[in-house]
């Protein structure tokens, strides 16, 4: 996409939402060093300032998080013993030591059930993405859209990220992906596979062309 097409397509994003919050400052040097974090299985220490001040915290980190504009890192908290959410904007010092660990397993859903707990109704539904980008490239494309970022490892010298997104609406993220530029493969609901295969065989036809095959279940 053009720059200038982009620009029109972010116009178009914006006048659809009616928030007036705007996505809080982090910088892309900590984005890529909790990206390489979590690829790596590295722990990361940094201060962060909650509700009783600023604490030091030595956390495991597992999954990059944008919520109603916001950057969350979501991690094993070794002094705690538990799994804890942490924003990014109030993050400071942030440092990757040398220390490996092995990813404690996330449980069934975990992810899903922050995001739904915190920010949605009960409604939202959960739709499963693997983007061809880096997380940040792709919350700068799809920042209308909550969810969680798991990186990747690189395939065939494209950089890609788990998108693990919360939506009220389907239809509202099928939206949000067609005007943006990020490549992508539906890996869960299958009904959303369902949406983006008859959106994909209308605009097919209205260019002349032939109607892709649906694809199966399995696929």
């Amino acid at each position: 996409m053009s720059p200038i097409d982009r620009r029109q397509a972010d116009t178009v994003i914006t006048a659809l939402d009616f928030s007036t919050e705007h996505s809080s400052r982090v910088s892309d040097e900590s984005l890529s060093l909790l990206t390489r974090a979590i690829r790596e299985n590295r722990e990361v220490t940094f201060g962060h300032v909650g509700r009783t001040g600023r604490l030091q915290r030595s956390v495991e980190p597992a999954r990059l998080v944008n919520l109603d504009h916001r950057w969350y890192l979501h991690g094993w908290d070794r002094d705690r013993r538990d799994w804890r959410t942490f924003r990014l904007d109030r993050i400071s010092e942030l440092t990757t030591t040398s220390n490996r660990f092995v990813p404690v397993h996330l449980p069934e859903g975990d992810i899903a059930e922050v995001i739904r707990g915190q920010f949605h109704r009960e409604t939202s539904r959960t739709v499963t993405l693997e983007l061809y980008a880096t997380p940040a490239e792709a919350t700068s494309r799809l920042y209308r859209v909550d969810g969680a970022l798991e990186p990747l490892d690189v395939q065939e010298g494209r950089n890609r990220t788990r998108y693990t997104a919360m939506v009220d609406s389907l239809e509202w993220l099928l939206t949000v992906l067609v005007l943006s530029d990020v490549e992508f493969t539906v890996i869960d609901p299958p009904e959303f596979r369902t949406l983006v295969h008859a959106a994909s065989a209308r605009f097919h036809r209205a260019v002349g062309g032939d109607t892709p095959d649906k694809p199966s279940d399995s696929d």
